[in-house]
């Protein structure tokens, strides 16, 4: 069961019927994980029963670390060999799914395991993002920010919540759970007209753009050495945008979806497309993934706060962590680097005044050569490997010759983007059209049609569910 599905779409409708019937919280909770573990076990039976025996000894890992975690001494010592032991667990379960192929390809290549050839297993869903969220919920239990949930269903709904657990975006402890309590007084008009009208914006994004534009960017990622300089500039910024539309367009479904059931998920994005600067660029692009290294991996290794030195090494482990948790291939690991690389020397160049407005034309420039930089950086990133990387590049920079591959969509998407960055930059917003007026009733009507009559209904999954 795909998030762009007529099986997905069903169960969501049905989730958020029941939940709209319910006064209880107890009841529309259990609607909600039901309806999760239905998502969960749908696409593979034998992968849930995987998500539940983690999610259970992850839980009573927490409870054993709240009991344990006093101000000093054995009991303090006792919590934080939980929590690395609870950390270690998920990250070997992560690892091994994540790197059983590559390895035994790695064995097989040299002809001594060719019995291995070819047997690879499959990942299962959401992996990267709930393995994420067990650890958060884990480390604030250490450290206090959070007590633990009540009850291991309230756990396994954190982790579990289906409209997130494809692509995230990943949840704060202290942000969904205390949610929990109270839901039915968020289910209001108002939650069903904004919802809506976040997950139609959500689907436009992913089917009437994003998958458009994935025609060009598969052809010239293909075999980038057969294309022109131009036709591989276009294909570049043509994956950028792709990749911009397709997972912010998951993450609008995710929330919107979540909103109409009363529960509020923070926004993944804030056009990206206007940053200043690489860290900017990690404030406004997958920010949940953003805090997430910050507050578990940066922070905890010095952060800002040791001296240069140790910045840059903080700075240095988090991207390639970063890198690594998006895959094995050298293309993810090269773009961590390079992407540690950049923000550690715009780190130690700007001081304390890095960011601050010098006006539009320096905002201007500012923001055009930070997207030069994300579009060369998601080059690398959606590339098939780093010598495929390099070929698109030679190809770029010498200007050589080759089949010219000029595709309209992603001419008019790339225009469109622009107009829509530059309202935005204005302060111009468009608000959310009122259910309850008709004519704003017919406009919904309106884009559904439009997206039925000019989607793209070529099979193509959100990028992010291969993590």
């Amino acid at each position: 069961m795909t998030v762009i599905s007529v099986p997905f779409f069903i169960l969501a409708a049905a989730a958020c019927f029941a939940v709209r019937r319910t006064d209880d919280d107890r009841r529309i909770k259990q609607i909600l994980l039901a309806a999760s573990y239905i998502f969960y076990a749908y696409w593979d039976i034998r992968f849930f029963l995987l998500l539940i025996a983690d999610e259970y000894i992850s839980f009573r890992i927490s409870r054993a670390i709240a009991l344990k975690r006093l101000p000093a001494g054995r009991e303090r010592t006792a919590g934080r060999n939980l929590l690395a032991a609870g950390i270690i667990l998920n990250a070997a379960v992560l690892f091994f799914f994540k790197l059983f192929t590559p390895f035994t390809n790695l064995l097989s290549a040299d002809g001594k395991f060719s019995s291995l050839r070819g047997s690879g297993i499959i990942l299962p869903l959401g992996i990267s993002f709930f393995t994420l969220q067990i650890i958060r919920y884990l480390s604030d239990v250490y450290r206090e920010r959070y007590v633990y949930a009540d009850s291991f269903a309230d756990f396994s709904l954190y982790i579990s919540f289906f409209p997130k657990m494809t692509a995230g975006p990943l949840v704060r402890t202290d942000d969904f759970f205390p949610q929990l309590k109270g839901i039915r007084e968020r289910i209001s008009r108002r939650s069903l007209n904004e919802g809506l009208w976040t997950v139609l914006l959500g689907v436009f994004k992913k089917i009437v753009i994003a998958d458009r534009l994935s025609v060009c960017a598969e052809a010239v990622f293909q075999a980038p050495g057969a294309y022109s300089w131009l036709s591989v500039l276009i294909a570049g910024v043509t994956y950028s945008l792709q990749l911009y539309y397709d997972f912010s367009g998951y993450s609008d479904i995710a929330v919107g979806l979540s909103e109409m059931m009363g529960i509020k998920l923070r926004r993944n994005f804030n056009m990206p497309f206007l940053s200043r600067n690489p860290k900017d660029l990690w404030r406004r692009w997958h920010i949940s993934l953003s805090e997430w290294f910050r507050n578990y991996v940066y922070i905890p290794l010095g952060g800002s706060r040791n001296g240069k030195a140790r910045m840059v090494f903080a700075i240095m482990v988090s991207m390639f962590l970063s890198g690594l948790w998006h895959g094995t291939s050298t293309n993810y690991l090269c773009w961590g680097i390079v992407q540690g690389i950049v923000i550690s020397v715009y780190a130690l160049c700007s001081g304390k005044n890095g960011g601050r407005n010098g006006g539009r034309v320096r905002d201007t420039l500012c923001i055009i050569c930070t997207d030069v930089f994300f579009v060369i950086t998601t080059m690398l990133f959606g590339s098939r490997s780093a010598g495929s990387f390099l070929v698109m590049c030679r190809q770029l920079f010498t200007f050589r010759s080759g089949v010219t591959y000029v595709y309209s969509y992603s001419i008019l998407f790339f225009v469109m983007t622009v107009l829509v960055n530059i309202l935005y930059y204005h302060n111009i917003r468009i608000r959310v059209p009122d259910l309850s007026e008709k004519k704003n009733l017919f406009l919904y009507f309106c884009i559904v049609w439009f997206i039925l009559v000019f989607g793209y209904f070529g099979s193509v999954e959100f990028v992010y569910a291969g993590f």
